[in-house]
């Protein structure tokens, strides 16, 4: 790894401090091989350090700071200079982890047992794991259930609201505890396992509401408790009536997904006497719901359906919910997929007629379309017309374009719905939120030069300007690399990796449209923000 290369990763000041902790000769390599290289390395505190290379490039990991900001690291720049020093010498660092299982597995059971338990007494964690270890092999199910529901209970418990920044450790320690009940179903407890783990649900259906899980790190804990419930249910299998029962329970009523689908999840375990029970129970709630019936019942029955191809019964199901124009939607979306497009577009004008007052631009979209391929154009072409009126978008003109292949008098009207006068006032103002609706069927139809006229006259935002240079990157080319580097300014100028890497993905667009001036382009960049020390090897490689 040259010296070049390693300095184009982290600029001149990172790479000068990581040759300092190589001469200081901080670098303890602990194991190497052809694929990697693990060592230590003594900074303010020893961090763990990974080298490796993939095509020529140098990668790893560093458990410092630095590292998990910039992807690379001084720590990472003192290994790698401290092993090329080592090959070029001709005298490659000693793998000192392998000589280490060497010698261990030379020794005795009980010399590696004392030496385990000299450290334990050092090392408090390690004692508590240890002993935790020899319970679990000791203890009958009576004294192991006990000790393992009062660890759920202290879990679980957050000691009131838990936010975002202590989900983590909140997870942590639900999942540490799902380490070991994993060992338990290892060691053949597997149905003290799935006891154990319908108490945590338990405890979770009331503790999960104070947790901020904004991040999904209690929820995909969950998953993981779920996932070895299935394991301990298949190694001890339970009476399928009673699993179906918790199941359908927990489905409906736990406030995180992870048993969402249990009965597919589940299947091999219920067997068909669970998987019909399921259902059993799953229609006898239904039944008894009434007009209230929750959607996850209706979820679960519509599974079932759509799994035997019963397409009557996946209607049924939707028919007592009417009461927006989703619900015919939905309906007509089944019955135009099973082929039974005239009975679709019935439900769909009872569903405009029914909601006249309150109209819905899915409902009007999917009826026009379905008119056309019932050879109905004109009506389809009035009904577009209205909902575009009605709700002005890129999505409803493009229907526009099939439903009216005469480009003319399709824009001047499109844009005579756009551009109405204000009441009250002679001057004439956009309707809604049309500069941005104008701009993109102005870019679909090709009319760039008026395009670029309404970019310069409002602010269209980054995104819609990035898609207005890149498709008039041909007919404009000066326009589209004045874009591409006010864009490109705005993503360096943010800072962080996630902007640098737009940033360069902006300046390869702006290469195709300003390719006479690139280079000079890019000099200039590395000049104004030699500072970014993580933006400039980024650049660097583009050079």
């Amino acid at each position: 790894m040259s010296d070049a290369l390693l300095r184009s990763l982290v600029g001149p000041k990172v790479y000068a401090r990581g040759v300092a902790y190589h001469d200081e000769r901080r670098v303890e390599i602990l194991s190497i091989d052809d694929r990697r290289v693990l060592a230590r390395v003594r900074g303010s505190e020893a961090y763990r350090v990974e080298l490796h290379s993939a095509k020529g490039r140098p990668g790893g990991a560093c458990d410092c700071p630095a590292f998990e900001d910039a992807g690379f690291c001084k720590h990472l720049v003192a290994v790698a200079l401290s092993v090329t020093e080592a090959l070029d010498a001709g005298t490659p660092p000693a793998d000192r982890l392998s000589a280490a299982r060497r010698y261990l597995q030379a020794q005795g059971v009980d010399a590696l047992v004392d030496r385990l338990l000299r450290q334990a007494l050092r090392d408090e964690a390690l004692l508590a794991e240890i002993e935790l270890d020899a319970a679990d092999a000791e203890e009958d199910e009576a004294a192991l259930a006990g000790r393992y529901r009062a660890m759920i209970d202290e879990a679980c418990d957050g000691g009131g609201y838990v936010n975002w920044r202590g989900a983590r450790d909140y997870a942590e320690g639900i999942g540490e505890v799902l380490e070991r009940l994993q060992g338990l179903i290892d060691s053949g407890r597997a149905a003290l396992v799935v006891t154990l783990l319908d108490h945590l649900f338990d405890e979770m259906e009331e503790a999960y509401e104070d947790v901020d899980d904004s991040e999904g790190e209690v929820s995909g804990v969950l998953s993981r408790a779920v996932d070895i419930h299935l394991e301990a249910c298949r190694k001890a299998p339970a009476d399928p009536l009673a699993l179906a029962a918790a199941l359908l329970e927990r489905e409906l009523n736990c406030d995180w997904a992870a048993f969402e689908g249990a009965v597919a999840i589940y299947f091999e375990v219920l067997g068909p006497r669970g998987v019909a029970e399921y259902r059993r129970l799953a229609t006898a709630a239904w039944d008894a719901a009434g007009a209230e019936r929750p959607w996850g019942l209706r979820a679960i029955l519509d599974g079932f359906a759509k799994e035997e191809g019963d397409l009557d019964a996946r209607i049924a199901l939707r028919k007592g919910d009417l009461k927006t124009p989703r619900g015919y939607v939905e309906i007509a979306a089944l019955l135009s997929e099973g082929g039974r497009a005239d009975e679709a577009l019935r439900w769909l004008e009872e569903g405009l007629w029914c909601f006249e007052d309150k109209p819905d631009e899915r409902l009007h979209s999917f009826a026009a379309e379905l008119m056309a391929k019932a050879n109905r154009s004109a009506e389809a072409e009035t009904l577009l017309w209205d909902a575009f009126t009605r709700w002005p978008s890129l999505h409803l003109y493009k229907e526009l374009q099939r439903a009216c292949p005469e480009a003319g008098p399709r824009i001047e009207r499109a844009l005579g719905i756009l551009r109405q006068p204000k009441a009250g006032s002679d001057r004439v103002e956009f309707f809604r939120s049309p500069p941005i609706v104008l701009l993109e069927i102005r870019i679909e139809e090709g009319l760039f030069d008026a395009a670029w006229e309404t970019a310069d006259a409002y602010d269209i935002g980054d995104m819609r300007l990035e898609a207005l240079a890149e498709a008039s990157a041909a007919s404009h080319p000066e326009r589209a690399t004045a874009a591409y580097e006010k864009l490109i300014e705005s993503r360096v100028r943010t800072g962080g990796a996630p902007s640098y890497d737009a940033a360069i993905r902006l300046i390869q667009r702006r290469a195709i449209t300003g390719r006479e001036s690139q280079a000079a382009y890019l000099a200039d960049l590395a000049v104004r923000h030699k500072a970014r020390r993580t933006f400039i090897p980024r650049l660097e490689a583009l050079r």
